[in-house]
């Protein structure tokens, strides 16, 4: 095959990628970068009006809130924390958060605590929750946000915006060729 019957071939091949498999990057690309944005919008609004947002990561918590749900929280008084509230609490031996639903108010000794449950567990946590552990109360619940949520958090989050970024620029970068390329056409042109 010669040279000039190749790069004919190779011309038509690129014309066909061009124009079939362009559209669906840009479509895939489109999707993505309004997925984060809208994402970190939502949560921004949330946060501007005293709410946080946090993902679910167990399922002691089901139904009400599934591993991958997001959870809307608002910061909570204690004495404001009634039996039925999801409150949102520090362990007594770690920082971990856990969100779980008061089952009973109890003073012990004239202090405030509260027993807690996650819905899904049999018995409540062995542990009473302190009154400077009660961080916030869960107010709503978005089914599978909490994955998109995780994603952002994480170091795979610095991925997804690396690549946004570089496909951004990348694009650019091909808009900035082409207008030289023109450019260069029409001052050669006699």
């Amino acid at each position: 095959m010669s040279a000039s019957v190749r790069s004919i071939a190779d011309r038509a091949r690129l014309r066909w990628v061009r124009s079939n498999v362009r559209p669906v990057v840009q479509i895939l690309y489109w999707l993505l970068a309004i997925a984060v944005a809208g994402t970190m919008a939502v949560s921004l609004v949330l946060m501007a009006q005293g709410y946080r947002v946090a993902a679910v990561t167990s399922g002691s918590m089901s139904p009400a809130y599934d591993v991958g749900d997001a959870v809307i929280i608002e910061s909570v008084a204690a004495e404001d924390v009634h039996v039925g509230d999801a409150i949102v609490f520090t362990n007594r031996d770690s920082a971990a958060l856990t969100i779980h639903r008061v089952v009973d108010v109890l003073f012990v000794e004239g202090k405030m605590s509260f027993r807690t449950k996650g819905d899904a567990n049999n018995s409540t946590d062995p542990d009473l929750v302190k009154p400077e552990g009660v961080q916030s109360r869960a107010v709503y619940g978005i089914p599978f946000l909490g994955w998109v949520l995780a994603a952002l958090s994480a170091k795979i989050a610095v991925g997804i915006l690396t690549l946004v970024l570089l496909v951004t620029i990348y694009r650019e970068v091909l808009v900035i060729v082409r207008i030289r390329r023109r450019r260069a056409v029409r001052t050669l042109a006699p």
